[in-house]
């Protein structure tokens, strides 16, 4: 892996975990008012899945030597 792939990997990853935390900071000081806080629930895992192959691509490229591929 290059540096700059580790840099995006976890920034990426960074960025994840940090939307994890931010519900759970939002759900406690807001107490009943879950509106905002449900919504990152929702859109924080679509988002890692968007961005799943740009945080991975060194697996891309080990498949153009593997024959089973």
């Amino acid at each position: 892996m290059k540096k700059k792939d580790y840099i995006i990997t976890f920034t990426l990853l960074f960025l994840f975990v940090l939307s994890f935390i931010s519900i759970f900071v939002i759900d406690y000081s807001w107490g009943k008012n879950r509106g905002f806080g449900e919504v990152l629930l929702m859109i924080s895992p679509v988002l890692y899945l968007f961005l799943f192959p740009f945080i991975f691509p060194p697996m891309q490229n080990k498949s153009k030597n593997n024959p089973l591929v």
